[in-house]
């Protein structure tokens, strides 16, 4: 679930504005300090293949959850909608914990 919104901001695959227009909307829009729109662009992305690569699970778990919690507390609650985030952020939850590790750096 979270590759193709890494897509949207890194590559404007699906309908997204790419990295420069999603860059553009933290930074001016949401007044997000430009590393943290960087990381989450990033993160999303690279996050999202290696997990499916099953490298760094952990840690990308981790990160997503701080990214979700970042949606939710910046976009989500302010407008009213949480459940598609706080499921995202519980499956994130679930890798940290269960993940076996077997390719943790």
């Amino acid at each position: 679930m979270i590759f193709p919104h890494g897509a949207q901001k890194l590559l404007g695959w699906y309908g997204g504005f790419g990295f420069f227009g999603t860059m553009g909307f933290f930074t001016e829009t949401m007044h997000l300090p430009w590393i943290v729109a960087l990381l989450v662009i990033v993160g999303e992305f690279f996050g999202s293949l290696g997990l499916i690569a099953e490298l760094l699970t952990r840690f990308t778990a981790t990160s997503f959850m701080v990214i979700m919690l970042g949606a939710i507390t910046t976009s989500h609650l302010p407008a009213g909608a949480r459940k598609l985030t706080v499921d995202e952020t519980t499956g994130a939850e679930v890798l940290i914990w269960e993940s076996n590790g077997a390719v943790q750096s």
